[in-house]
């Protein structure tokens, strides 16, 4: 195969990956056949008439190289030139972008935050001098949105929950409101006190005995005390450094117990104190020296217990 059949079928290699109009093509197609030429009349040695046919081919696929590169910039720029005429920001063309390459994806900016997110999310909108510590989730039934009310000083914060079938951002108008449409979940606050005392006083930590009420076996290693009052039924343990109350039948005492077999609450220093109750008061308390972690307003006992075990 001579010089120029070999120059003939590098063109139709190229022209099979490439698509250019035919101006531009026959432009590059005459460029090249006069560059042959050249080379072709030129006095050589034999050595370098054979390196020229190739030096040819690479100088080729240089050119369409760069031919390229220069028609996707301009392509590029003037489509962001044209967005920006449009009003479009940088972001908006961003987006833009993903959505014509991934269009099966389009309704991943809509998607809802993750729990972890979510409480990120809060974390983010407050200020404290004291660490910021929430559940890390919050069992919520199906169909559900996760979203909560801030409030925060340099020496504590208050975080309430609220549960809705749309997702509302948190601290939005509507949570402000007497029409909230939100249902309050729970309540978790944290303070700081300015002496142990003050702490201790605030979880008001109890040793139950038999002046508390009947002894009650409530499992192999657990003594209750049972005390009924005003048609009432209160029921009482330590576990740990844990003290703990019930209210109502007396299956939810043993409930309890079955539940904190498998899980632990916060680990108090020193002491922590749960009031559960199967009428809607549900209230745990616990302490770390100075700094007291509040859990209330719930109105399902195990949901206050599920929150305090998820306690980081």
């Amino acid at each position: 195969m001579n010089e120029d059949q070999k120059f003939e079928q590098s063109l139709k290699d190229l022209n099979k990956d490439i698509i250019w109009n035919e101006q531009r093509q026959q432009q590059i197609r005459n460029e090249l056949i006069q560059q042959m030429h050249r080379n072709q009349n030129s006095k050589k040695p034999k050595i370098k008439r054979k390196i020229v046919p190739a030096f040819s081919i690479v100088l080729s696929l240089a050119i369409v190289a760069i031919i390229l590169l220069t028609e996707f910039g301009t392509h590029q720029v003037l489509d962001n030139t044209q967005a920006q005429l449009n009003g479009m920001s940088q972001t908006d063309v961003r987006m833009k972008e993903i959505k014509e390459k991934n269009p099966n994806n389009h309704h991943e900016g809509n998607r809802s935050l993750t729990q972890r997110e979510i409480m990120d999310a809060i974390k983010g909108q407050m200020s404290s001098q004291i660490p910021l510590q929430l559940p890390k989730k919050i069992q919520l039934p199906e169909g559900k949105h996760l979203t909560a009310v801030t409030s925060s000083e340099q020496t504590g914060y208050e975080v309430i929950f609220y549960q809705h079938d749309e997702p509302i951002p948190i601290n939005n108008q509507q949570l402000l409101g007497e029409d909230n449409p939100a249902e309050v979940i729970a309540r978790v606050s944290v303070q700081q006190y300015d002496t142990q005392k003050q702490a201790d006083d605030a979880v008001a930590y109890e040793v139950f005995d038999e002046e508390s009420g009947n002894a009650t076996t409530l499992n192999e290693e657990l003594t209750g005390y049972k005390k009924t009052t005003d048609g009432s039924t209160h029921m009482s343990w330590n576990v740990g450094r844990w003290a703990i109350t019930t209210d109502g039948e007396h299956s939810l005492s043993t409930e309890v117990v079955d539940y904190l077999d498998n899980y632990m609450l916060p680990p108090p220093r020193e002491n922590g104190f749960a009031h559960l109750s199967t009428q809607g008061i549900n209230h745990i308390v616990w302490q770390n020296e100075t700094t007291v972690y509040t859990i209330d307003q719930v109105t399902d006992p195990f949901t206050a217990l599920e929150i305090a075990v998820e306690f980081e």
